[in-house]
């Protein structure tokens, strides 16, 4: 167990770090923020390292990296390539954006499915022109030989006791939570995967799941969302 973990923080962090399960209990930045504590519990980088099985200590470093994203986006980053997500390495190379441009990159990210390289290539470009991260994730799309683009759908979570019962749960959770309202709302939607932080969630899909989302008879998808959301919140 790390210095300044429960028994349990460290189980979720040596279940979910240095592993290749589909599921895991934790999300890469519930892994770093676990590491931040540890860190500040007096744990050294060395001793955190050994204890997550890493060859080398400097790879504690990626966590912590990944706390430069701006917070409202931490839901969106999962721990390799995945519908609806941004990688773990993708989303630290992402970080050194400002906080201005991190939304936007990681909108476009997602929407146009960009790779770990393509990512890279995109950030590398916008420090080196200066130009807006918009444009420069439109020059490395138009080197490829076809464009797939997804549609991006944003909302935000409106009731503060649905926002407090949200930040007790582990990000796994809380997408189950999101793909069961989904299910519940709308029925199977292909290709369409849902990601729900403690303020706000993220809807990708397909040009069939956007029309569904569109044309649903219910208040709007964001609305529609929030109530029952409201609905599965234990009652305090």
């Amino acid at each position: 167990m790390l210095p300044g973990l429960t028994p349990e923080e460290s189980r979720d962090l040596i279940m979910s770090v240095g592993t290749h399960h589909g599921k895991r209990r934790i999300s890469p930045v519930e892994a770093g923020l676990l590491i931040q504590k540890a860190l500040k519990a007096g744990c050294s980088v060395e001793t955190c390292g050994q204890f997550l099985g890493f060859k080398d200590p400097s790879m504690v470093s990626w966590f912590l990296k990944l706390l430069r994203v701006d917070s409202g986006l931490h839901h969106l980053i999962g721990w390799g390539k995945a519908a609806g997500t941004v990688s773990f390495i993708a989303a630290t190379e992402l970080g050194t954006l400002n906080e201005d441009e991190q939304k936007e990159a990681f909108g476009l990210v997602i929407a146009n499915d960009l790779s770990k390289l393509e990512v890279f290539q995109a950030v590398q470009l916008r420090k080196r022109s200066r130009r807006r991260i918009s444009e420069c994730i439109e020059e490395v799309t138009r080197m490829r030989p076809t464009i797939t683009r997804k549609h991006v759908f944003l909302g935000a979570v409106i009731d503060d006791v649905v926002k407090q019962h949200l930040s007790k749960l582990k990000q796994p959770e809380r997408d189950d939570l999101l793909s069961n309202v989904m299910s519940e709302l709308y029925g199977k939607l292909p290709r369409t995967s849902a990601r729900l932080g403690t303020d706000r969630f993220t809807i990708v899909t397909d040009e069939e799941g956007a029309n569904a989302l569109k044309k649903s008879a219910k208040p709007g998808f964001e609305p529609a969302i929030n109530q029952l959301l409201l609905a599965r919140t234990p009652k305090l």
